[in-house]
């Protein structure tokens, strides 16, 4: 088994439990232009990171609230118009790059180093049931592999490394 499982065998994790992943990249933007949040989330990787999350088999990705990403976007017919000739990573990647940030995805936290620059961090945190990633099994390692993977145990959160 990979180590991210190793770890939630070893440590007996509640198999009703959920996996805590938090992403986050930053971009240096001009604040002073009316869509440096949208040149943030094309040019960091958090909107990539989370479409081939929701993208992988048999990983069911929630909101920190418990919604499921992938029921939300088909519910409201953000994926009617997938192709079928593209992966449906970078086509989920797309709907997340343009809605993420107004569906609560996507985090944007601005930090202002003078009147014009700045930084944007853009973060995505989700978590995905206990049951999905043990039945990765060895692949769990490569599905998280750029996610900060974090778990509850009986004795607190511990963060994977």
């Amino acid at each position: 088994m990979g180590h991210i499982v190793n770890a939630i065998e070893e440590l007996k994790v509640a198999a009703d439990s959920y996996v805590y992943l938090s992403f986050e990249d930053y971009a240096e933007v001009w604040h002073v232009s009316d869509d440096f949040m949208t040149e943030a989330i094309a040019e960091t990787a958090t909107a990539e990171a989370l479409a081939d999350l929701i993208a992988a088999k048999g990983c069911t990705v929630l909101t920190e609230y418990g919604a499921n990403i992938l029921e939300d976007l088909r519910e409201d017919f953000l994926l009617e118009d997938y192709p079928y000739n593209n992966t449906f990573g970078t086509y989920l990647r797309e709907i997340i790059q343009k809605s993420g940030y107004e569906y609560g995805y996507l985090d944007i936290a601005t930090e202002r180093y003078d009147h014009k620059r700045g930084r944007c961090d853009v973060s995505a945190a989700v978590k995905v049931p206990i049951s999905n990633v043990v039945a990765l099994g060895n692949t769990a390692d490569e599905v998280f592999a750029n996610w900060r993977v974090t778990l509850s145990t009986k004795n607190g959160k511990l963060t994977l490394e």
